[in-house]
């Protein structure tokens, strides 16, 4: 469970600038991104939520994911719930899937999202910022909810950081 937040950058440079500004509050030198991934995420169809395969490269290192999550599809912060799973062999689970439930659209490549993503960690936050293939720049804020923790708390610190971001909804 955890609550998301999700915009366009209009200035890459300058939103990094930021990133790198609050997450280096209290720490010296320079702040390097926790990881830097190439990502695959193919959508496929499914009743309730958003069902995706992600596909992670880090280096010489790749790992796979089925992802299923439900979210609402509005501005702002919102809650996310979602479950994950490993998934050894991407390329047996891609047919397992094109062939149980289908792509989420037309195609494969319509149904894929393509992008590089730098991760930052802020206290309890992730914070990513990608450069989608034919889309341009996006970040997105992942305030992650200890079970104790309310929606309303993970929202008050996901609109702080927005504002010291500087992103707008």
């Amino acid at each position: 469970r955890n609550i998301e937040i999700k915009a366009a950058v209009r200035d890459r440079e300058r939103f990094l600038n930021n990133v790198r500004k609050l997450c280096s509050q209290g720490s010296e030198g320079d702040v390097a991104p926790t990881a830097v991934l190439d990502q695959v995420d193919t959508f496929y169809k499914s009743k309730t939520g958003r069902l995706k395969l992600r596909e992670i490269r880090r280096g010489d290192v790749s790992e796979n994911q089925l992802i299923w999550y439900a979210r609402e599809d509005s501005k702002g912060p919102k809650k996310s719930d979602f479950t994950t799973s490993p998934v050894p062999d991407a390329d047996s689970m891609k047919r397992v899937l094109e062939t149980s439930a289908g792509f989420a659209f037309d195609s494969e490549q319509k149904s894929q999202v393509i992008k590089r993503r730098e991760l930052y960690m802020y206290g309890q936050t992730r914070i990513h910022v990608d450069q989608v293939r034919n889309l341009g720049d996006f970040m997105e804020l992942e305030v992650v909810l200890d079970p104790s923790e309310t929606v309303e708390h993970g929202e008050q610190i996901a609109n702080k950081i927005m504002q010291q971001l500087e992103v707008l909804e």
